[in-house]
């Protein structure tokens, strides 16, 4: 946590921190046996893909693991985080250009 790239991104308030720790939760709980943590694994994931594009890269897993219904669920939700926050805003889809 005192590497020159954590200090600058939290120096920035930059949200690759936050990022980071939804990527890293979803690595360490994307095969747990619990299925509701595993829910918040794959919500995690769209969280940070969300954020940040290229996290959604870490979804290729799933399919690498042959859990299709998994990564359609996870798709789902990373559709839903990466466009709904726009409604928020005057103007809505329009302004994701």
């Amino acid at each position: 946590m005192l590497s020159g790239i954590f200090m600058f991104s939290f120096e920035r308030g930059n949200i690759i921190t936050l990022a980071a720790i939804c990527t890293t939760f979803f690595i360490l709980n994307y095969n747990h046996d619990n299925k509701i943590i595993r829910e918040i694994a794959f919500i995690a994931l769209a969280i940070a893909a969300g954020l940040k594009a290229y996290p959604a890269i870490l979804g290729i897993v799933l399919l690498f693991d042959r859990k299709y219904r998994e990564s359609i669920r996870l798709f789902i939700y990373g559709l839903i985080f990466a466009f709904v926050p726009f409604l928020f805003f005057e103007g809505g889809l329009n302004n994701i250009s």
